[in-house]
């Protein structure tokens, strides 16, 4: 790698500074990002996409962010969807890095480009993620692997835990360099007095972290991280690299003792080890392996297809769009407090409820969509069951006089209850 000096060094200083400034920066408004989207109100005009919270940022934002390359229904590879980290487009995080070698590879591939470049609100963001899940299984009609690169990273694991019908429809997730549950206590001192929004979210203690923490991943996928010991943005490591459900490992354990140039948060984007972990778990069933992966790539630094003029050129330009600057973190989403009791913008748990009414008791069919709690209250009598998706019938004693019935669930890692049904049940005669 020191073979790379002058112009290329200059770079990488270049990227270092721009990475720093990028978390105290003053306030800056961004020259329009291609996925650019207004503010949005919290609780206002939710929009339901299947089950789970319903999404506020506007459809066509979402859908319009969504680019994608070569076959995804019928190609010999399954179709990957690669989410970029903050400050940076789709194209700068991924054209010069993993596009070219997954295409070669023919794999399907699209990538999103999130809303004033990611430094927002990591819950915004998250729902241009479960938009694109949702739009390329519908394209491809066959299962997808993720792969993000630093808050890109996050943002899956968010998408799939926010929306947990999402991880039916995904095999891998592969992170990065990626910031988890832990938050990074580096973003936490950079943000004790401003920092873009979305960096407050990240830090550790964060309160949207705090909260997101208490869910854990859905089973189905595969989870692999892959991170740097050298990484000074997401800290400390290896610690911050981990993730309950998740399988953690360093480029440093398939080459040990293993350094990136400067600023290994950005460049392990470009690592041949990192690239060999992340094929590993794309080519195979469960996470990424050590034993399967040849030593031969600690022989190199990079990979033949990483282009790093082009991609550190860009990413230096990090610093310029950190956003408008805050004091504190952005508000949650109703569906990010567990105290939340409007069924609408934490999802229904319930759907088509069919109620058959006998002499002596009511019986309630629903198709369950989402896992939790159901309470049926008729009178003076109540049941309560534990359920998960799929059908469920409950049954429950009819009584004398013209009582209301009502259907109240909890979903999992909510606190309130909240009627999602109601209907009057007449007398039983006598």
């Amino acid at each position: 790698m020191l073979a790379h000096l002058g112009r290329r060094a200059q770079l990488l200083g270049c990227l270092t500074l721009a990475l720093l400034a990028s978390t105290a920066t003053p306030p800056v408004t961004s020259p329009g990002s291609a996925a650019d989207a207004p503010p949005i109100a919290a609780d206002a005009a939710p929009e339901s996409e299947g089950p789970g919270p319903a999404l506020l940022t506007p459809r066509s934002a979402r859908t319009n962010a969504l680019t994608c390359y070569g076959i995804l229904d019928d190609a010999e590879r399954p179709p990957v969807l690669l989410i970029p980290g903050t400050a940076v487009t789709a194209s700068e995080n991924w054209a010069p890095t993993y596009l070219p070698v997954l295409l070669d590879r023919g794999h399907g591939v699209c990538t999103i480009d999130l809303p004033d470049y990611a430094t927002r609100d990591v819950q915004a963001n998250s729902e241009f993620v479960a938009t694109a899940i949702r739009t390329m299984t519908a394209r491809a009609m066959r299962k997808l692997s993720i792969a993000g690169h630093s808050q890109g990273a996050f943002l899956a694991h968010v998408a799939l835990r926010t929306w947990p019908d999402l991880s039916a429809h995904v095999e891998d997730v592969i992170g990065l360099a990626g910031v988890y549950d832990h938050g990074s206590e580096r973003l936490a001192d950079r943000c004790e007095l401003r920092c873009t929004p979305v960096l407050h979210q990240l830090a550790t203690g964060s309160r949207y972290l705090s909260h997101i923490s208490k869910r854990w991943l859905p089973t189905g996928p595969s989870y692999t991280n892959i991170g740097t010991l050298g990484d000074l943005t997401v800290t400390p490591q290896p610690a911050a690299n981990e993730q309950p459900g998740a399988t953690s490992i360093l480029v440093q354990d398939v080459c040990p003792g293993r350094t990136l140039p400067i600023s290994e948060h950005a460049m392990i984007a470009g690592d041949s080890a990192a690239l060999a972990l992340t094929l590993d778990a794309l080519d195979h069933d469960g996470t990424a392996s050590l034993s399967r992966v040849d030593p031969a790539v600690c022989e190199t630094g990079e990979y033949p297809e990483f282009n790093s003029v082009q991609y550190l050129a860009v990413t230096a330009l990090t610093g310029l769009r950190a956003g408008t600057s805050s004091e504190a973190e952005p508000t949650l989403y109703c569906r990010s407090r567990p105290t939340c009791r409007y069924p609408r913008l934490r999802g229904f748990l319930t759907r088509n409820p069919r109620y058959t009414i006998a002499r002596t008791q009511v019986t309630i069919r629903i198709r369950v969509q989402l896992p939790g709690r159901i309470k049926i209250v008729l009178g003076r009598r109540i049941i309560k069951r534990t359920v998960q998706p799929g059908p469920v019938t409950l049954r429950i004693r009819r009584p004398a006089k013209r009582a209301q019935l009502v259907v109240k669930t909890r979903p999992r890692h909510y606190t309130a209850w909240a009627a999602e049904d109601t209907r009057w049940v007449r007398a039983r005669a006598s």
